[in-house]
């Protein structure tokens, strides 16, 4: 297949994928909005930022660094095995040891953010999709690796929300409020797992009588920790607007906030659709010096993330009202903030979508 075909099959599955993920979350937040409050839209946004952050530290960067050492081992089945083996059990022992720290300091992440009692409940019950959540990411990573991010995307971005926005709905009708908004998470995470682990192997060509017992592969180590300080920062400014506000006033105003963000967020899942397919594709010609043809790649998909995102620009910048009503009336008040929101997502479209591209 023709490479630029294979990036636009690719991307579009991917974008759709994503599509389909952000209808769910926000389907979600409208739920969450409607029947159990801003306050409770508060304290999952403050607990997600919580877990994310977190789940950058259990990932140790390590979901790079399959973007960049499986495809040079394409020809080797045992190589392969090898390696995916020994990310996965490294990030295991490291997605563990976060869930027990967050186990441990649930109750003073949770004063420190105003949340009380049941953002500590949160925090606690969403810190156990961690190592689930990794190990699904991981899965994914080194089937895209292989050229097939399909997978990846239906467990992490589409199955994933759309059964917590399931969940949801399913625990506020059976169990109440607190019950719908603690335990779907993690109950999420744990199915998508389930339902990405038996694909690994096939997908990926790996050997399962090769075993995952080998040492620790310090080359894939050192390469990954600068991307895992570069995935920290990234992640830790992401949420650092919902996590001041917590710290400074408390779950309600972070609900009322944080419809905002993900509106604006929509844009940023082009961008990730076309550099999460594009990973491989750079690692490839990168490792056998084909330079002029990574630039033509990558002033393609420059002018196909442009031409997807700006109409969303358009109708966030035109029409901010009817957008942000469908979360009700009391969310009208954070309607600056998608203004706000507008020209950095801009500036990324120009400047940041390359770096999770390049090797």
């Amino acid at each position: 297949m023709n490479r630029n075909v294979s990036i636009a099959a690719g991307a579009g599955f991917s974008l759709g994928g994503f599509f389909v993920g952000q209808v769910a979350r926000f389907l979600y937040s409208l739920v969450v909005a409607r029947l159990l409050g801003a306050d409770a839209l508060g304290i999952y946004a403050l607990a997600i930022a919580v877990v994310q952050i977190a789940e950058v530290a259990a990932m140790a960067g390590l979901d790079s660094a399959l973007l960049r050492f499986v495809p040079a081992a394409r020809h080797d089945p045992v190589r392969r095995t090898e390696l995916i083996g020994s990310v996965v059990k490294m990030a295991l022992w490291l997605s563990i040891a976060i869930f027990l720290l967050l186990e441990l300091f649930s109750a003073p992440v949770a004063a420190a953010l105003h949340g009380g009692r049941l953002l500590q409940l949160a925090v606690a019950c969403y810190a156990a999709a961690i190592p689930f959540n990794v190990a699904s990411m991981l899965y994914g990573n080194a089937m895209q690796a292989c050229g097939n991010i399909r997978p990846k995307i239906i467990a992490t971005q589409a199955l994933n929300p759309i059964l917590l926005l399931f969940f949801t709905l399913l625990f506020s009708m059976a169990f109440g409020s607190e019950a719908a908004l603690l335990f779907p998470f993690a109950l999420s995470a744990v199915i998508s797992y389930f339902w990405i682990r038996p694909r690994l192997f096939p997908v990926a060509g790996m050997l399962p009588e090769v075993g995952w017992n080998g040492a620790v592969e310090r080359p894939v180590l050192f390469y990954a920790l600068p991307f895992m300080a570069v995935s920290f920062i990234s992640m830790s400014m992401h949420w650092l607007d919902v996590m001041m506000l917590g710290m400074l006033t408390d779950p309600a105003t972070v609900g009322l906030y944080h419809p905002a963000a993900r509106t604006a967020g929509l844009i940023r899942a082009v961008l990730v659709a076309f550099a999460g397919m594009a990973a491989p594709v750079f690692a490839e010609l990168h490792a056998a010096g084909r330079m002029e043809e990574a630039g033509r790649v990558y002033r393609l998909l420059s002018r196909w993330v442009l031409t997807l995102a700006i109409p969303l620009l358009l109708l966030f910048a035109l029409l901010p009202g009817p957008v942000m009503a469908v979360f009700g009336s009391s969310f009208s008040r954070p309607l600056r903030h998608l203004y706000c929101f507008r020209a950095p997502l801009c500036c990324k479209l120009f400047s940041g979508w390359q770096q999770p591209c390049w090797p």
